[in-house]
C-alpha cells in the first residue's frame, strides 16, 4: 500500500531511475522494453575495405566480398565507409509478437533490404539522438523460420562529426567506431506505452514547482508512483488505466494551441562536408518517411531546394516516396530558398537567385511554391530581407535565433517586421526556442510561459525532431505529441503545418506589434570575418556571375553569338549560381565549419569563377571578332569610367564595350602579309642552340631591312593590308637583340632611318613600333645622330596636327625638349579658329609643361614662378579669345579654363574642372569611325608624393594626405574646397592597425565578445619592429609608399604586414593595398580610422541599399552592436562632409564615436584549428567627401573598387591615335543629381530558356541606392520592343507595354520609392 506522505525529491528520482538507460537499467522499467527471449538468429558480415566516400546512393555489390565479422569490433577511420550484410533468420517462437531489428554503434548508417531499397536510418550518438531500432513487422505472422536479407551502410563519423575532445572541436581524422550490438528482438509496446507516460507524468511533476497556485504538479508525481507500484506487482492494465484517467482530464476550449510540426534542420555543411550531409539527408528523409507509413496524422516541413537535389540525385527511390507525400501535404516542402543561407553577408542579387532557383525547384519537382521563408539557425537578419521576401511572393517568415541573443531579449515572437522601404512580413519565433523540440512536458509549458506576446495571440508553433546533424522526428516524440493533444494544465497540442498556422496568425495580424530594422543577433558576430577566404571568394563570384550574365545577353542581342550558345551559357552559369548559392549556406560563408567544408567551399567557388571567366572570354572575343577590332573594354557599370592605358585616360561609358582599332583599320585583316609570314617563320622555326637561333634572326632581320619598308609604316591602305600586330612583335624582337648585340644595332639603326623615311612622326597606328624604335635609337646610337634635329626636321616638312599631336606623345615620353613643345605652341595657335582639335593639343601640352614644372618644384622643395616667352603669353591671350569669341564645346571651354588657372597660379597644376581626353566616339550601330571628338571627364593633372621630413604627402586633384613613417594617414583633405577641412583625429592617426585578444566563451569561430575591446594593443606604432615608409613608386599616373611591420618575431606565430598606400590621377581616394602573413592563435587583427566628425550614426552598405547604426551606447541595445556587418563600403558623415572606408573582401565592422574599424582577420582554433593561418591579400580605401552624403558618391567608388574594368587582349599595342568606338547598351536616368538608382542584374529570363524558339526574354533589376524617391528614365540600345514589370522570380505583374523610340534607343520611364527593388522582363 501508497504511503499517503511522500517526499517530493524521492519520488521524482525513483521515477527518474526507474526510466533510466543508465541507472539500474537491467531490472527497471527500461529493461522491459525488449523482451530478452527470444532472440533472432544473425550472421553478420563486413565488405572487405571500405567503400569510396565520393560515391553516393545505392550500394554497389559488384565486385565486393564480405567476410563474417563479429559484434564489437571497430571500424574506421572517421568519414570512411562501411557495408555489412546481415542474414537474419527469425523463428517461430516471433510469431504474433512485434518484432524490431535492433542495431547500435557510434557512426551514421542507413538499412538497406535485400533490393538494396533504403529503408530507415540508425543514428550513433552518445546519450543524444538514438535511432536504434526498425520495425520488421507490428504483428509477425510468418509461420515458419524466415530469413530475412539487409545492408546496413556505415559511415564513420556520429551526428555532430567528430570532435576531438568536444563537439565544437576540429575532427578527429583517426577516430574507429564500435558496432555494439545486432540484434532481433521481441518489443513489448504495453511496456513502452507506461514507459512513455511516466516520462510525461515526470516532467509534468518537476516543472510545476511548490509555488504554482495548483497541485497539477502533484497530481502527477502520486499518479506515476501509484503507475511504479501497480507495474511492480505485474498489473501493466491497470496501470495503464490510471494513466489513461490523468491524461484524459482536458482543457478549455480558450486554452493556447500549439501547432506542432514535424522538422528536421541538416546543415548542409558544419562539423562535416557536403558529401556527409547528402547521406544525412538520406538518413533522415527515409526514416521519416517510414514513420509516416505508420503515423497517418505526423506532418513533417522541410527545407533547402539543394538538400532535395541531392536526394533526387543520388537516392532516387526516397526521392520518389517524398514526391509521394507531398502531394498528400504531409512532407511539405518550406522555405523556399535554396539553401538556408546567411542572413547578413550575401549580395542583394544572391538573396533573390536563392529564391529563383529555390522555387523553381519546388515548382518543378512538386507543382507548388513556398509561402514561408524558413531561416531558424542563422546568424542575424539583414534589414532588406522583408522586401526581398516580398518582391519574390513571400509574405511570412520563421526564425528562432534571436533567442541566443546574449544581451537584449527581443521582445515580440509574432510580429510585424518592417524592412528600410517599408515592406512588411508577418514573422514568427517559436516561443519553445528551438526548432528541435522533443515535444515534452516541459516544452510545451514553455511555450505559453516564455511567449512575449500574451493577449494578442492565442497560438504558437512548435517545430520537433533532432537536427543541425539531421535525424529528425523519432517515435518516441510522436507518440508524446499525440498523448498531449488535450492535457489538464498543458497547452493544447496537435500536428499542423505551416500553412495552417500562419493562416491562424495573419486573423490576428492587426494586433501584432511592429519592427523595423534588421534583426540583429547579439551573437556569433564574428563569423563577419572568419575564414577570410570565403568572404573573398563570394564577393568575387557575385561579381563575376553579374559580369558574365551581362555579356551574354549583350552578345546575344547583338547576334554575336547564337541562340543556342546563350542558352548553353545560361545553363552553366545556373550551376555556377547553385555552387555559390551553395557556399552561402549559413555555417560555410559565415566560417563555422571545419576544414574539409571550407576545402569543398573553395574547390565550388574557383569552379564557378573558371566558368565565369571561360563564359565572359568567349561572348567578349565573340563581341571583338563582330566588331572588327583588336582590343576591348567592358564596363558593367552604368556610369562612365577611366581606363588608363599606357600614356593617355579612355572614358569608358557605362554599360558598354569600347573596341580599339588601329588608325584606319576597320576590318579584320584576312590576307596574310609578308610581316605575318616572318611572325609565322620565327613561331615555327626549330633551332638547335643559340648559333643557329642568332644566325635565323639575323637572316631574318636583313630580309626586312632588305624589304620594302612600308610594311613597318603601318600604312594599312586598299591595297596594302598588314597586321599591326606581327609588326609590332618583329620590331620588338629587333630592339630587344639590338640592347645586346652591335650587329643588330647597326641594323636597328636602318629600321630607325627607314621608319623615318616612312614619315614616322605620322604613323599613328604603329605607335608601339615607333615607340620602341626610337627609345632604343636614343640609347643605341645617340651622338651618331642629332635624333631632335631628324624629327624637327620632318616635322617642319608637314605640319600636319596629326605630327602635332604625335610630338606629344613623344614630349611625355622625354623624346624631345621643352623648347621644340613651346614652338609647337605658337604654330597651333594659327589654327585655333579653325579647328577645336588644335585647340585640344594646345592644352595639353601647357598641361604636360605644367607637370614638368611640378615636378621641378618637387625636386627642389621650392615653388619655382616660371616666365614663359611672350610668344606663349600671345598663344595663352589668343585660348582665352578663342573661347570667349567662338562657339567651343563646354568640356574645351573647361580644359582652357584650366590652363588659365594654371597661369594665375604660376604654373603649379591644381585641381581643374571637367577636363577631356581624346578618343572616337560611334554610335553603336555604326560601323564607320568617325573624326576624333572629344570626351568630357574628369581628367587628373597628375599625383605628386614626395617627402617632408619624416612624413610624406600623396597629392592629386582631389585630395591630399600625410603619411607618417609608420604608414598611417596624420592628415586628410579634400583639395579645392571651401575650406581645407582635416579629417583625420588629434593624435589618431587613420590605418592604424590594432590587435585583439580574442578568447569567446565556447563559440570559437563564432563569438567575439564585447571584453575583447578592452584588450587594445596597436601594431604600426613606436616601438614596433617596422620597415619605414618609402616612396616605392612615383609618376604622373599613380604614386605609391611602401611599409611593413613584424611581430612575434622568431616565433612560429610570427606575423608580418606589408602595405602599399597608392594614390592614382583618377581616384578620390587612397588604396591601401595589404599582404598579410598571420599565424596568430585567438587575436583579432583591424585597421581604424578615428575621424573628428562628430556624427551619432554610421552608415553601412547592406543588400539593395544601406543601413544607418547608432555610434552611441546610450542603450544596451546599443552597446550590444560592438561588432557589426556591411558590405562594400561604411562611413561617417556630417551634414556637408565625410569619409567612407571602401573594401573589397571584409564584411565586419564597427562604428564608434568618430571612429569606423574594419575588421580584418580572426585566428579561432575551433572548429578549424588552421583558420586564416596563410597569407592573405586584400583591400580597403578612405574616401573624404565635402558633401552631404547622398552626393559623395561613395555607392559608386565602392563599386568601381570592387568591379574591375573588363579586358579583352589588355597586351594589344595600340597607338596613340587609336580609333575607338563604343557601344553602350544601358542609359539610366534619374531626375537626382546623383546616381541614386543603380543597376544589379541583367540576365537571360527564366522564361527563354523554356522557349528556345522565342526572340529572347532579359531582366533587368535595379534599385534605389540613397533613400530618396527618384524618376528613372531605363533606355536600351538593344533590340527590345516592350518591357513588363515582374517579381523577383520572374513572374509579369503588369500587362506588356510598348518601349518609347528617341532615335536609336528606346525607353521607358518609371518611379522608384525610397530603397525600393524593381525588376523588369524586356521582351
Amino acid at each position: 500500500m501508497a504511503s499517503r506522505i511522500k517526499n517530493k525529491r524521492t519520488t521524482l528520482e525513483r521515477i527518474e531511475k526507474s526510466l533510466s538507460n543508465k541507472y539500474f537499467a537491467d531490472v527497471n522499467i527500461f529493461s522491459r522494453i525488449y523482451e530478452k527471449e527470444p532472440r533472432g538468429d544473425i550472421k553478420l558480415y563486413h565488405a572487405i575495405g571500405s567503400l569510396i566516400p565520393e560515391i553516393i546512393g545505392k550500394p554497389n555489390l559488384k565486385n565486393l566480398e564480405f567476410e563474417e565479422v563479429e559484434v564489437g569490433e571497430s571500424y574506421g577511420p572517421t568519414w570512411s565507409i562501411h557495408l555489412f550484410k546481415l542474414e537474419v533468420l527469425i523463428p517461430t517462437s516471433f510469431n504474433g509478437r512485434e518484432v524490431h531489428l535492433c542495431w547500435q554503434s557510434d557512426a551514421e548508417c542507413l538499412l538497406f533490404n535485400e533490393d538494396l531499397q533504403p529503408l530507415q536510418a540508425f543514428s550513433g550518438s552518445p546519450d543524444h539522438q538514438h535511432r536504434c531500432e526498425f520495425v520488421l513487422s507490428r504483428d509477425w505472422q510468418e509461420g515458419a523460420n524466415k530469413k530475412l536479407v539487409f545492408y546496413v551502410e556505415m559511415q564513420c563519423c556520429d551526428m555532430f562529426g567528430a570532435g576531438k575532445g568536444g563537439m565544437i572541436e576540429p575532427p578527429d581524422e583517426d577516430r574507429v567506431y564500435q558496432l555494439k550490438m545486432v540484434e532481433v528482438l521481441a518489443f513489448q509496446r504495453d511496456v513502452f506505452n507506461i514507459f512513455r507516460d511516466l516520462e510525461l507524468l515526470y516532467e509534468y511533476a518537476k516543472f510545476y514547482g511548490d509555488d504554482d497556485a495548483d497541485d497539477k504538479g502533484y497530481q502527477a508525481l502520486y499518479t506515476a508512483n501509484h503507475m511504479l507500484n501497480l507495474v511492480s506487482s505485474g498489473d501493466l492494465a491497470r496501470s495503464q488505466l490510471i494513466a489513461d484517467e490523468f491524461f484524459a482530464e482536458g482543457n478549455g476550449r480558450k486554452t493556447h494551441m500549439i501547432h506542432a510540426v514535424g522538422h528536421c534542420h541538416i546543415d548542409s555543411a558544419w562539423l562535416w562536408n557536403y558529401d556527409v550531409t547528402k547521406r544525412k539527408c538520406a538518413r533522415s528523409w527515409i526514416s521519416t518517411l517510414t514513420l509516416m507509413d505508420e503515423y497517418t496524422h505526423f506532418n513533417f516541413a522541410c527545407s533547402q531546394a539543394q538538400q532535395f537535389d541531392w536526394v533526387k540525385e543520388n537516392y532516387p527511390d526516397i526521392f520518389k516516396k517524398i514526391k509521394h507525400y507531398v502531394e498528400e501535404g504531409r512532407f511539405i516542402p518550406v522555405g523556399g530558398s535554396w539553401v538556408e543561407m546567411d542572413g547578413n553577408i550575401p549580395s542583394g542579387e544572391s538573396f533573390i537567385r536563392q529564391f529563383l532557383y529555390g522555387q523553381k525547384f519546388f515548382k518543378e519537382e512538386f507543382g507548388l511554391r513556398c509561402r514561408e521563408f524558413w531561416l531558424p539557425d542563422t546568424f542575424g537578419y539583414s534589414a532588406q530581407i522583408p522586401q526581398i521576401l516580398q518582391h519574390v511572393g513571400i509574405s511570412r517568415f520563421l526564425t528562432q535565433k534571436l533567442s541566443w541573443s546574449l544581451v537584449n531579449k527581443f521582445p515580440h515572437h509574432n510580429f510585424i517586421w518592417e524592412g528600410i522601404d517599408g515592406s512588411a512580413v508577418l514573422v514568427h519565433f517559436p516561443p519553445v526556442d528551438t526548432y528541435e523540440a522533443n515535444c515534452k512536458v516541459s516544452e510545451a509549458i514553455k511555450t505559453v510561459r516564455n511567449l512575449k506576446d500574451k493577449g494578442r495571440v492565442k497560438e504558437s508553433m512548435m517545430l520537433y525532431g533532432y537536427g543541425d546533424g539531421g535525424g529528425g522526428p523519432t517515435r518516441q516524440m510522436i507518440e508524446r505529441l499525440h498523448r498531449l493533444k488535450d492535457v489538464d494544465g498543458i497547452p493544447r497540442m496537435k500536428s499542423s503545418t505551416p500553412d495552417k498556422f500562419f493562416s491562424a496568425l495573419e486573423e490576428r495580424e492587426e494586433s501584432l506589434c511592429r519592427w523595423r530594422g534588421e534583426l540583429y543577433l547579439e551573437l556569433h558576430n564574428g563569423t563577419y570575418t572568419s575564414q577570410a577566404s570565403m568572404k573573398e571568394l563570394n564577393r568575387r563570384s557575385e561579381l563575376a556571375l553579374y559580369n558574365t550574365e551581362f555579356l551574354v545577353v549583350v552578345a546575344l542581342q547583338t547576334c554575336a553569338i547564337d541562340k543556342q550558345s546563350a542558352l548553353n551559357f545560361s545553363n552553366r552559369l545556373e550551376q555556377a549560381w547553385k555552387d555559390v548559392l551553395l557556399n552561402q549556406f549559413h555555417d560555410v560563408l559565415p566560417g563555422s565549419c571545419i576544414r574539409r567544408a571550407i576545402d569543398d567551399a573553395e574547390i565550388l567557388f574557383e569552379k564557378s569563377l573558371t566558368v565565369c571567366t571561360e563564359i565572359s572570354e568567349w561572348c567578349l572575343q565573340a563581341l571583338k571578332k563582330k566588331e572588327n577590332a583588336s582590343f576591348a573594354v567592358f564596363n558593367p557599370l552604368q556610369w562612365d569610367r577611366i581606363y588608363s592605358f599606357v600614356d593617355k585616360n579612355i572614358a569608358i561609358p557605362g554599360c558598354s564595350i569600347t573596341y580599339g582599332y588601329p588608325e584606319g583599320a576597320v576590318d579584320i585583316i584576312s590576307e596574310k602579309s609578308t610581316s605575318e609570314q616572318i611572325m609565322s617563320e620565327i613561331a615555327n622555326a626549330q633551332f638547335k642552340g643559340k648559333k643557329s637561333l642568332n644566325c635565323f634572326v639575323l637572316s631574318t632581320l636583313n630580309k626586312l631591312a632588305e624589304a620594302n619598308f612600308n610594311i613597318l609604316s603601318v600604312q594599312l591602305s586598299e591595297d596594302t593590308k598588314h597586321d599591326v600586330h606581327s609588326v609590332q612583335f618583329v620590331a620588338g624582337m629587333i630592339h630587344k637583340k639590338a640592347m645586346r648585340d652591335a650587329i643588330y644595332r647597326k641594323l636597328y639603326a636602318k629600321l630607325a632611318r627607314s621608319l623615318h623615311d616612312q614619315r614616322a612622326t605620322a604613323i599613328c597606328a604603329g605607335r608601339e613600333v615607333v615607340h620602341v624604335a626610337l627609345k632604343s635609337y636614343e640609347k643605341a646610337l645617340w651622338g651618331k645622330w642629332n635624333f631632335e634635329s631628324q624629327l624637327e626636321q620632318r616635322y617642319q616638312e608637314q605640319q600636319q596636327l596629326s605630327n602635332m599631336e604625335f610630338m606629344c606623345y613623344l614630349f611625355e615620353e622625354n623624346l624631345i625638349s621643352r623648347r621644340h613643345m613651346m614652338k609647337i605652341l605658337g604654330e597651333l595657335s594659327e589654327r585655333f579658329h579653325v579647328s577645336q582639335l588644335a585647340i585640344e593639343l594646345a592644352c595639353k601640352i601647357f598641361m604636360l609643361l605644367g607637370n614638368v614644372l611640378d615636378d621641378q618644384n618637387q625636386a627642389s622643395k621650392t615653388r619655382i614662378k616660371t616666365r614663359f616667352p611672350s610668344s606663349i603669353s600671345k598663344v595663352l591671350e589668343s585660348l582665352e579669345t578663342v573661347i570667349s569669341t567662338q562657339a567651343v564645346e563646354k568640356r574645351i571651354e573647361f580644359m582652357v579654363l584650366d590652363i588659365l588657372e594654371m597661369k594665375a597660379n604660376s604654373w603649379v597644376p591644381r585641381r581643374g574642372r571637367k577636363g577631356t581626353h581624346l578618343a572616337v566616339k560611334l554610335s553603336p550601330k555604326d560601323q564607320t569611325i568617325e573624326a576624333p571628338t572629344v570626351e568630357t571627364r574628369d581628367t587628373p593633372t597628375g599625383v605628386k608624393v614626395y617627402q617632408e621630413g619624416e612624413d610624406f604627402v600623396l597629392q592629386n586633384k582631389y585630395i591630399s594626405a600625410r603619411i607618417d613613417k609608420f604608414g598611417r594617414v596624420i592628415n586628410l583633405q579634400v583639395r579645392n574646397s571651401s575650406s581645407d577641412f582635416n579629417f583625420t583625429k588629434s593624435c589618431l592617426p587613420m590605418n592604424q592597425f590594432v590587435i585583439f585578444d580574442d578568447v569567446p566563451l565556447y563559440w570559437d569561430a563564432w563569438d567575439c565578445m564585447d571584453y575583447h575591446l578592452e584588450t587594445r594593443k596597436p601594431v604600426n606604432v613606436t616601438g614596433a619592429d617596422i620597415k619605414e615608409v618609402v616612396i616605392s613608386k612615383s609618376s604622373r599616373r599613380s604614386a605609391c609608399l611602401t611599409w611593413s611591420v613584424i611581430w612575434n618575431k622568431d616565433t612560429i606565430q610570427q606575423c608580418k604586414i606589408e602595405q602599399d598606400i597608392i594614390l592614382t590621377d583618377n581616384n578620390d581616394y587612397i588604396e591601401f593595398s595589404s599582404r598579410v602573413d598571420w599565424r596568430e592563435n585567438r587575436k583579432f587583427l583591424k585597421v581604424e580610422f578615428p575621424t573628428c566628425l562628430n556624427t551619432e550614426e554610421a552608415i553601412y552598405e547592406i543588400q539593395f541599399g544601406q543601413l544607418r547604426r547608432p555610434t552611441l551606447v546610450n542603450t544596451s541595445w546599443d552597446w550590444a552592436r560592438f561588432e557589426v556587418c556591411g558590405h562594400k563600403w561604411a562611413a561617417l558623415s556630417e551634414p556637408g562632409r565625410g569619409i567612407a572606408v571602401l573594401n573589397d573582401s571584409k564584411y565586419g565592422w564597427s562604428g564608434r564615436d568618430g571612429t569606423l574599424s574594419l575588421s580584418l582577420l580572426r585566428s579561432p582554433k575551433s572548429p578549424d584549428n588552421v583558420c586564416d593561418m596563410r597569407e592573405h591579400k586584400f583591400r580597403y580605401a578612405v574616401k573624404p567627401f565635402i558633401n552631404f552624403f547622398e552626393n559623395s558618391g561613395v555607392v559608386q567608388s565602392a563599386k568601381e573598387f570592387n568591379s574591375p574594368l573588363v579586358v579583352a587582349n589588355e597586351d594589344t599595342p595600340l597607338s596613340f591615335r587609336s580609333a575607338l568606338k563604343s557601344q553602350q547598351w544601358f542609359f539610366i536616368e534619374t531626375d537626382q543629381e546623383v546616381v541614386t538608382v543603380v543597376l544589379e542584374a541583367v540576365k537571360l529570363a527564366e522564361k527563354s530558356r523554356k522557349r528556345s524558339e522565342d526572340a529572347p526574354y532579359v531582366i533587368l533589376r535595379l534599385y534605389e541606392a540613397h533613400g530618396t524617391r527618384a524618376f528613372a528614365r531605363i533606355a536600351t540600345t538593344l533590340p527590345f520592343e516592350t518591357y513588363e514589370v515582374c517579381n523577383g522570380l520572374e513572374d509579369s505583374i503588369d500587362k506588356p507595354i510598348e518601349l518609347h523610340e528617341d532615335g536609336n534607343e528606346r525607353y521607358f520611364e518609371i518611379p522608384f520609392a525610397p530603397f525600393e527593388i524593381r525588376s523588369f522582363l524586356l521582351h
